[in-house]
């Protein structure tokens, strides 16, 4: 009777770590269409500027009309603007050190991109949405919500 539960034990922790292993992160998936592969170059490059925290790298990432809302209380409440975001960007870098965007869902239509993202930040998971638009063949992020 052991043995049978052991081995139960043994396959659904097994089972378990292969679905988990499965989930993927945005640096895993190298497929999609050209525009969905730069749509996860401008993702994969934010991310990474934002664990580099290097201001630099992240601000020509976000277009002019940059900006985040957040739902709170059942309602989407404007946060920041691109011009007030890169003001506290240092702030921000030393309140949420660690971002990671999981496997995007990419929704493509002529210069406009919407991505729904499992994020973490500092450990915690959210789920994200950014829209980009494409502008001289180049995409910027638009909007963050969450």
């Amino acid at each position: 009777m052991a043995a049978i539960s052991i081995a139960k034990v043994t396959f659904i922790l097994l089972a378990s770590l292969l679905i988990s292993a499965c989930g993927g992160t945005l640096r895993d998936q190298r497929t999609g269409s050209p525009g969905e592969q730069d749509v996860r170059a401008v993702l994969l490059a934010y991310e990474q500027a934002w664990n580099r925290h290097e201001e630099s790298e992240l601000a020509p990432l976000l277009d002019e009309g940059f900006i985040i809302w957040l739902w709170t209380g059942g309602e989407r409440k404007l946060v920041v603007t691109k011009g007030s975001y890169v003001f506290w960007l240092r702030d921000l870098f030393i309140r949420y050190r660690y971002l990671a965007f999981g496997e995007p869902q990419i929704w493509l239509k002529d210069d406009r991109a919407t991505v729904h993202v499992p994020m973490t930040v500092d450990a915690r998971a959210v789920r994200g949405t950014l829209r980009l638009i494409k502008r001289s063949d180049k995409w910027f992020i638009q909007e963050l919500e969450f």
